[in-house]
């Protein structure tokens, strides 16, 4: 996905089949941001900082973290090198005629290895991993496959602390979500413009106190520490293009000269922009070659598939593959 091109409320688009999006991804930061599907991540590789509706969680190889819809997230992490992350969308419609409470159901624990025994968690874990294999391998009837391990794994998941809304806050969460499409669509096509949280306050009809602490109500920051943090994501993906300069770059995304470039650098990766930059850049042949993107890079699907058979080994691989191992 083009991350210069999408508004911070992610539209999931289900390519393959209903209610059901699987991929593979590497993040290096990732702003605050929100949709309206429940999200399983598994840690692959990597460290990172997980900033939530709830709190700031540190997660590691083989976490499980879980997002309900309209949560805001947001992942950065703690090295220069991304985190590899296997994610699993599920959307709060899916087997709606058989269990319609889902889309009531609300999530209260966000790393998972804190709220389920070690059993559980396990058995989330390879749920997880069937559900994927399953669905990126598109064996004939793989859809059934999917259909049952995702309707085993959303029983589980009900053993992490959650909550069941009323249909009218459901129906204040969506009328909320709609202002944050606008107002979040609206920065993302004119963050290299100089923004005022006043104008956005009078384009939505509400007060700048209102949207200022509506801001801080679903991000958990204010609107310009919101605002520096995409910039510093649009940066990123600009810096891998060796021909920009910094001062190029600070220009196309909106920071006013190259000090707050790097101070937006040293709170977040603890160096300058060109010291991230020179880390980056450094030749290593064992090391994956480097995405377009510093941000964000998905994977396709064969190398998906090539990963996870490296992670889960060849054996174990071929039986998540197969119905008679469900």
């Amino acid at each position: 996905m083009d991350t210069a091109q999408q508004s911070e409320f992610e539209v999931i688009r289900y390519d393959k089949m209903r209610h059901l999006h699987i991929f593979l991804v590497n993040i290096l930061f990732r702003n605050m941001h929100e949709h309206s599907d429940f999200e399983l991540d598994i840690i692959l590789k990597g460290s990172a900082k997980i900033r939530g509706r709830t709190g700031e969680w540190h997660v590691r190889e083989g976490s499980i973290v879980l997002f309900s819809p309209y949560e805001p997230h947001e992942i950065a992490s703690d090295t220069p090198q991304p985190l590899q992350i296997l994610s699993v969308q599920i959307s709060n419609h899916f087997c709606k005629e058989y269990f319609p409470q889902l889309h009531n159901l609300e999530f209260t624990q966000t790393l998972l290895e804190q709220s389920v025994t070690a059993e559980r968690l396990q058995r989330i874990r390879e749920l997880i991993f069937r559900t994927a294999v399953c669905f990126l391998q598109e064996e004939p009837a793989f859809q059934y496959l999917c259909v049952s391990t995702v309707s085993m794994l959303l029983y589980r998941l009900l053993d992490v602390p959650h909550t069941m809304i009323d249909d009218q806050e459901y129906a204040l969460r969506k009328r909320r979500t709609a202002r944050i499409r606008r107002i979040t669509g609206y920065i993302d096509q004119h963050y290299k413009e100089r923004i005022m949280l006043p104008d956005l306050a009078a384009m939505e009809g509400i007060t700048t106190t209102y949207l200022s602490h509506f801001f801080h109500d679903t991000f958990h920051m204010t609107f310009q520490e919101y605002l520096s943090r995409l910039r510093l994501e649009k940066a990123l993906i600009l810096m891998k293009d060796p021909n920009l300069y910094l001062v190029d770059i600070c220009m196309e995304c909106g920071f006013s000269d190259n000090k707050y470039l790097n101070r937006m650098f040293q709170k977040k990766f603890g160096c300058t922009a060109s010291e991230y930059r020179k880390k980056r850049i450094v030749p290593d042949e064992t090391r994956t070659p480097e995405p377009a993107s510093y941000s964000e890079f998905r994977y396709s699907r064969a190398d998906t598939l090539t990963v996870l058979k490296q992670y889960l080994g060849a054996e174990t691989f071929s039986a998540y593959g197969k119905p008679e191992s469900i």
